[in-house]
């Protein structure tokens, strides 16, 4: 079963464009649901852009209980779908 990374490819320059412009503002609390469905997805490529721009925070630094949990299992999801893809493909490229 081939994988298209063409689409990953596409997703990966969608998140790191949504990431670029959407800024955490530093003086707002953000509830359970920016954690889950907004900041927590946007964690790595935020932390990517973090690299290069000083004022990208990657989680809000005001924020409440629920927000930390729901970052966190947004982050280890992201890592894991990030590491099953980038081990297909090494696999694919490998394999005949």
């Amino acid at each position: 079963m081939k994988q298209n990374y063409g689409c990953i490819t596409i997703a990966w320059i969608f998140w790191l464009t949504v990431a670029y412009f959407y800024n955490i503002k530093p003086d707002y609390e953000y509830g359970w649901a920016w954690g889950l469905f907004w900041h927590g997805p946007l964690t790595i490529p935020s932390w990517i852009i973090s690299f290069f721009d000083s004022d990208k925070y990657c989680m809000a630094p005001l924020h409440t209980s629920g927000y930390t949990v729901w970052w966190w299992i947004m982050l280890i999801v992201n890592i894991y779908a990030h590491a099953v893809n980038l081990l297909n493909l090494v696999k694919q490229l490998f394999s005949k």
